[in-house]
């Protein structure tokens, strides 16, 4: 092999040699931004989920024994305090300062409480007047459509051929007196939530989204 053939064939060899080495950079700098994994499958992406919040100034007052939502709702943009109280007599003394710090309260009991101190008369008198002043009032777990029974016996709730609509034992009742403005003027009617959600996560969602649009807040 001539002089000249045996440089041609070294220049071509360092070529070769330098592509390769390019190649393979490449590669391992794909490897290292590339989205999926070597079975070729797209590597999961974390999406951001939307954080619940009501459009407005919300106190929560719990009565009775504990519901599993207080927490969840303490931390809802919107919700500006979350108390518990024993009895009735004293979340009508708290009533008086949640409705000087928020827009609206909302009376949470526990469903077993309230149905074992359905007969008490101060309980009475906390539904009666939560309701016309304007709180929303919710019972959750076992017993809620008792909720709807006391303020028919009261006469604040009226039932269509005396049925009560939750006889079949939602999760949750909530009823809230809402009041709109229609074309004759102002008026005000029964907002009510009914819900078979299961877990702390869904009431709470459901008593959020029903504050934030079918208990006044927003409309």
């Amino acid at each position: 092999m001539s002089t000249d053939a045996r440089k041609i064939l070294a220049a071509s060899l360092v070529a070769l040699a330098v592509a390769l080495a390019s190649t393979a950079i490449l590669y391992l700098e794909y490897e290292k931004s590339s989205t999926f994994t070597k079975t070729n499958q797209p590597v999961p992406v974390a999406r951001k989920t939307s954080t619940p919040w009501i459009p407005g100034r919300v106190a929560a007052l719990v009565v009775g024994d504990p519901v599993s939502v207080a927490d969840l709702l303490a931390n809802v943009r919107g919700v500006v305090t979350v108390r518990q109280v024993a009895t009735p007599q004293e979340a009508l003394e708290e009533l008086n300062e949640l409705q000087a710090v928020a827009y609206m309260q909302v009376i949470l009991f526990n469903g077993t409480w309230f149905v074992e101190n359905y007969d008490d008369t101060s309980l009475r008198q906390l539904v009666e007047r939560a309701y016309l002043d304007g709180a929303a009032l919710v019972v959750m777990g076992g017993g809620t459509e008792r909720l709807l029974d006391m303020l028919y016996e009261l006469g604040l709730y009226n039932m269509a051929h005396e049925r009560n609509p939750a006889y079949f034992g939602p999760q949750i009742v909530g009823v809230a007196y809402r009041e709109v403005v229609g074309p004759e003027g102002p008026y005000r009617y029964p907002s009510t939530l009914m819900s078979f959600a299961t877990s702390p996560e869904g009431l709470a969602e459901a008593v959020v989204k029903w504050i934030a649009g079918g208990a006044g807040l927003a409309g």
